[in-house]
């Protein structure tokens, strides 16, 4: 079963890579990015995500997943280390050798969203420099799989402005047809869209702060840009167009607003068999 001192190690492990991240956003608010500070700070962080990783991989081979999971619920202080590990459990690349493409597709949704997302919220600090946007960069790192995390850091916190995208390559290692491939991507994008558009809804509802309806919204573009079809924009469409919702629309409005440069955003290369159609 789970050991709980190895849960107490990783809990301690985290708070650490926590203060790290915590001052790497300050020295960007700062802007002392490329400092002998910054360079200490995130050598400091490579060293604890070795760390963090060996722990985690301890826990992992030595117990169920759903029972190291709990405990993290049970015991982890704050949302943002409990996302982190449940995304670093489930989405890990290197445990989950599991033959299940759904899984895969899930995780590589995850994987490319999230990318897509760090460059649009780069994009726009590039023009809005001390933006709070900083913090949500920052978040989505901290939360994000390891594959992300690991480049970004292995870069020196310098984010890939042009994502390559890894769902495609899923088809290919599982020998499907494009339009198997495509329905699955799209069943799995959509999904997610609707949880996003939900959490949009409700943080328009409550006057939530403009920081986490950005995210909503970066979100949502991240997602319509990996869809290939025009579902989504179709329902966002919806929303806006339909007249006994009397909420504030501009937030989805901004969302459409981006969607041509978004798709100059993500980077293709597709392994293998067959042409898409």
């Amino acid at each position: 079963g789970v050991r709980m001192e190895d849960i107490g190690v990783l809990l301690t492990i985290e708070s650490m890579i926590k203060e790290i991240y915590d001052k790497l956003k300050q020295l960007e608010y700062d802007d002392k990015l490329g400092s002998i500070k910054h360079s200490s700070l995130i050598a400091e962080l490579k060293a604890k995500l070795d760390w963090e990783d060996l722990v985690l991989q301890r826990i992992i081979t030595s117990s169920k997943i759903a029972e190291v999971i709990n405990n993290i619920q049970k015991t982890a202080a704050d949302d943002l280390i409990e996302n982190r590990l449940i995304n670093k459990i489930m989405l890990n690349i290197k445990n989950n050798k599991s033959p299940n493409y759904n899984m895969n597709m899930t995780m590589g949704i995850h994987i490319d969203s999230a990318s897509l997302a760090l460059a649009m919220i780069d994009k726009y600090l590039q023009s809005h420099p001390k933006s709070p946007v900083i913090k949500l960069k920052y978040d989505i790192i901290f939360t994000s799989p390891s594959v992300i995390e690991n480049e970004i850091v292995a870069s020196n916190f310098r984010i890939p402005t042009n994502p390559t995208m890894i769902t495609d390559n899923f088809r290919a290692i599982y020998k499907l047809p494009w339009e198997l491939h495509d329905s699955a991507k799209e069943q799995e994008i959509e999904l997610e869209f609707i949880i996003h558009l939900k959490e949009l809804v409700n943080h328009i509802l409550s006057n939530t702060d403009q920081v986490t309806l950005f995210y909503d919204q970066v979100m949502l573009r991240s997602l319509i840009t990996l869809s290939s079809n025009e579902q989504l924009t179709k329902m966002l469409q919806g929303f806006i167009d339909n007249e006994n919702l009397t909420f504030n629309k501009d937030p989805f409005r901004e969302v459409l607003k981006h969607k041509e440069e978004d798709k100059q955003i993500p980077t293709y290369i597709t392994l293998g068999f067959g042409r898409r159609n």
